[in-house]
């Protein structure tokens, strides 16, 4: 692309790429998640989702967790899926939780239309519980299902990403 397109493009108001440039989005309303690591994103042209994650910091007395009837069968893991939406700059916890796997840090993830689809996984503590198996989630509604499969399947493994 000419210097001289891209000049054409910037002055449209149509965005162009800048390397190493981060912005924080701002956030509206209260609810979000907890810091984590080991979850997994996948975004479309609406939404950022963050799936599970790892935080064995978060207090038993944590306001915002200790009538959290799923973090307290799961923790130090989180059994969550959430929504970011680019337009309300809002996070929202999906329901359907209950049925998300125990296997729930360092899975491979991606979202195809309003299908996230969740391989694998650890467990805590890492390594010792891993999966080999392949969840769907409706992203519209939360809901999350193992597909069953037969046949050779690949081994359970820890980091399949």
């Amino acid at each position: 692309m000419s210097r001289y397109t891209t000049l054409r493009m910037m002055d449209a108001g149509m965005y162009t790429f800048k390397p190493f440039v981060f912005t924080k989005p701002e956030v509206k309303g209260i609810e979000q998640p907890k810091a984590r690591s080991g979850h997994r994103i996948a975004c479309d042209h609406r939404n950022l989702y963050s799936y599970g994650g790892f935080n064995p910091c978060v207090s038993d007395t944590d306001p915002d967790m200790r009538d959290d009837q799923m973090w307290s069968a799961s923790k130090p893991l989180f059994k969550e899926l959430w929504r970011f939406n680019f337009v309300s700059k809002r996070w929202s916890r999906l329901p359907g939780q209950e049925n998300m796997p125990n296997e729930l840090a360092s899975n491979a993830v991606i979202l195809c239309g309003n299908t996230l689809m969740v391989y694998g996984g650890t467990g805590v503590p890492f390594g010792e519980s891993c999966s080999n198996q392949l969840y769907v989630c409706n992203v519209d509604d939360g809901a999350i299902n193992a597909v069953p499969a037969i046949g050779e399947l690949p081994e359970p493994q820890y980091g399949q990403v």
